[in-house]
C-alpha cells in the first residue's frame, strides 16, 4: 500500500496568564453510547457499516439509530442495525450507513425506548472512499482558561482558529491537549472547552490528553473531568503533546 502522506498543521496557543478560580459541576457527557464518541469518532464509507458499543441497563436494547445533521436538525438518516450481541459487558451492534448518505460530519442518536435516547455529537464522518494519501491537522495547547494575552482577546482568537480549521479539506483533527492551563479552574475549563469545541469545530476530532491533564496537583480532578467529558483512559505509559511515542489515548 502506498504510504500515506501526512501534512500536519500545528496550532499552538501560548499561555502566560492566570484566572480567578471558577468551579462548576461536572457534566456527564458519556452515557449509554461508549463508541463512537465526540472524542473518538468513526470515519465510515457510505454503504458500509460501523460498530456501536453501548453500556445498557438490564432489559434495555437499541431500537433504532440515526445520523443527524450537525447544523441542520431536519437532516436525519436512519441506520440499519444488526442484532445486538454482548462483548465484555457491552451491547454491540453494527450500524449500516445507506449509500445515499452525503459526505459530512454527523451526530449519532440511538433510541432505546419510547422516550429513552442517547446522543454523541460529531461522532460519525461519512466518506465516499478510503484514501491512501490524506491530510490531517494537529491542534494543541488551546488552553481555554487563558482569556487575554497582551490585551488580545484569546476567546475570539480561539474561535477564529477553530472556524479556520473547520474550513480545511482534511480528513480529521488530532487534539493533543491541553484544554486548560491552570488546574485550579479545571472544573470550569472542561465544561467550557467542550462547549466551545462543539460549537465551532466542524471536523471529526481525536482527543489525547496533554501534560496538565495528568501530571498536576489536581490530577484526580483532571482525570475525572476528562472521563465525564471526553472518555476513559484505556492505555499508555505517559502523556505527551506529541502524536508519536507512548501517548495516552482516551476512548
Amino acid at each position: 500500500m502506498k504510504k500515506s502522506r501526512v501534512i500536519i498543521g500545528t496550532a499552538i496557543i501560548a499561555l502566560f496568564a492566570s484566572l480567578a478560580i471558577v468551579h462548576a459541576a461536572p457534566v456527564q457527557r458519556i452515557h449509554e453510547i461508549q463508541s463512537p464518541l465526540f472524542s473518538v469518532p468513526v470515519i465510515v464509507k457510505a454503504d458500509d457499516s460501523f460498530s456501536v458499543k453501548l453500556k445498557l441497563a438490564e432489559g434495555e436494547k437499541p431500537e433504532a439509530a440515526y445520523l443527524n445533521g450537525v447544523d441542520d436538525p431536519t437532516v436525519r438518516y436512519e441506520l440499519l442495525l444488526s442484532p445486538a450481541k454482548d462483548e465484555d459487558g457491552m451491547t454491540v451492534v453494527s450500524a449500516a450507513v445507506p449509500a445515499s448518505v452525503p459526505v459530512a460530519l454527523y451526530d449519532l442518536s440511538i433510541r432505546l425506548g419510547d422516550e429513552a435516547w442517547d446522543f454523541q455529537p460529531h461522532s460519525v464522518k461519512v466518506i465516499k472512499e478510503v484514501k491512501n494519501e490524506f491530510d490531517f491537522i494537529q491542534l494543541t495547547d488551546i488552553h481555554f482558561n487563558v482569556q487575554y494575552i497582551k490585551k488580545a482577546d484569546m476567546n475570539r482568537i480561539r474561535r477564529k482558529l477553530l472556524q479556520d480549521i473547520s474550513k480545511e479539506n482534511v480528513e480529521f483533527v488530532i487534539f493533543t491537549g491541553d484544554l486548560g492551563l491552570n488546574p485550579e479552574t479545571y472544573d470550569w475549563d472542561y465544561v467550557y472547552g467542550y462547549e466551545e469545541l462543539l460549537q465551532w469545530m466542524r471536523q471529526p476530532m481525536y482527543m489525547i490528553p496533554g501534560i496538565t491533564s495528568s501530571i498536576t496537583r489536581r490530577r484526580g480532578t483532571a482525570s475525572r473531568l476528562t472521563e465525564t467529558n471526553i472518555g476513559k483512559r484505556i492505555t499508555g505509559r505517559r502523556t505527551t503533546h506529541s502524536i508519536t511515542g507512548n501517548c495516552t489515548w482516551w476512548a
